[in-house]
């Protein structure tokens, strides 16, 4: 797996831009929600839309098997690529230019907001690719994703005066 990280300001005229986002490749999850909803034993949980794809006649193309087979958890059909990249942070702020603020008798005055998480790019099936590492009882690393809910998304508002 490959990790990055980019970090990037720019200033204008008082205003001042910053940006971080992240990026990792070469990640697969294994998506064990998938394996719930598409088992057709699990009626009572829900099923996956996917399913209605189900091989039915010999000669049919389709990736999803026949629903009359228990679907178990030891195939390869629920890895998925864990790939993604998120724009972790931005803010946008403007500070008072120096005339105002000594009119004011501040030392400075910043306004600002903030977003974190605000955009996500990944093709997992699922809510979230980026979910935690667990280690399997043959000592190797893997990560499961159990249907967690997705990192929030803020905005904040804000301002700094210094006196």
């Amino acid at each position: 797996p490959h990790n990055a990280g980019l970090t990037s300001t720019w200033n204008y005229k008082g205003l001042e831009l910053q940006v971080f986002g992240v990026l990792s490749t070469g990640n697969f999850i294994y998506n064990n929600a998938r394996l719930n909803l598409e088992n057709s034993q699990y009626t009572s949980s829900g099923f996956a839309r996917n399913g209605l794809n189900a091989w039915t006649t010999p000669g049919q193309i389709t990736n999803f098997p026949t629903l009359d087979e228990l679907t178990e958890g030891n195939t390869t059909r629920f890895l998925e690529s864990g790939d993604f990249f998120r724009l972790r942070n931005v803010q946008l702020a403007y500070s008072l230019p120096k005339s105002v603020i000594q009119k004011l008798k501040l030392q400075g005055f910043r306004v600002f907001v903030q977003g974190q998480n605000l955009y996500t790019k990944f093709k997992f099936q699922g809510w979230d690719p980026e979910v935690s590492s667990v280690v399997d009882s043959d000592g190797t690393n893997a990560s499961v994703s159990g249907a967690q809910y997705p990192t929030m998304k803020r905005v904040t508002f804000g301002f700094n005066v210094t006196f």
